[in-house]
């Protein structure tokens, strides 16, 4: 994640936190997030299908950004 998608996501997190947390128990912030990292990115199996160490851990930097 580059420039101001970060603060959007948090933006957008609050607003469907406000509206809906009075109705909502849990809370998932991503399905298996190894899964998106290291077959997604590592091994090419899952989508978007890239096989590079280098992308496997930008992309696990990312989810745990994603997951504060």
């Amino acid at each position: 994640m580059t420039g101001g998608l970060p603060i959007i996501l948090a933006e957008y997190a609050h607003k469907v936190a406000s509206q809906l947390g009075d109705k909502v128990n849990k809370w998932l912030v991503l399905n298996e997030p190894s899964s998106i990292a290291l077959m997604g990115y590592g091994s090419g199996g899952f989508a978007p299908g890239v096989a590079s160490p280098d992308a496997m851990f930008a992309a696990i930097h990312h989810v745990n950004l994603a997951q504060g």
